[in-house]
Formats: C-alpha cells, structure tokens, sequence
C-alpha cells in the first residue's frame, strides 16, 4: 500500500490514518499442499526506506473516516 500513503502524505492524512493501522513486518506466501513457505517480503522499515511510504493495512471504514471532505486539484499535481 506504500502507492496509497503517498497520496495520503500529501493529502495531509497519512497520520490520522497511521493511528488506526497496522504495519506488517512481512508478507509470506505459502503452499496449499503442505504449508511451506514459497516467498518472504520484509515489510516495516526495509519496505518504507526502499518505497518512500509506509506499508499500512487499514480498514476500509477507518480510511474513509480519515479522508478529507476536499481535496484542491493541486494535491494530485
């Protein structure tokens, strides 16, 4: 979600955002057939300093609750 909280960041909303969310450490896909571990993505601060955001998950009702009730056009230049 690091493309989100940019445009969070610069809508100003980032933090209120921030105070409901979670920040994984990582993301990890596994097998059906046995549970194996296939992949691992390091999440957190790796993920941040590499993307400039961070990666946050959120519930939908708590993101709507933080967007603003305008946005300039200017924010999305």
């Amino acid at each position: 979600m690091p493309n989100a909280t940019r445009v969070l960041r610069r809508l100003g909303r980032l933090d209120a955002v921030a105070t409901q969310a979670t920040r994984p450490s990582h993301l990890s896909f596994r097998a059906w057939s046995n549970g194996a571990e296939i992949c691992l993505h390091r999440l957190g601060r790796e993920a941040e300093d590499e993307f400039g955001a961070p990666d946050l998950q959120v519930r939908r009702a708590d993101l709507h609750h933080a967007r603003p009730l305008r946005c300039h056009r200017s924010q999305f230049a």
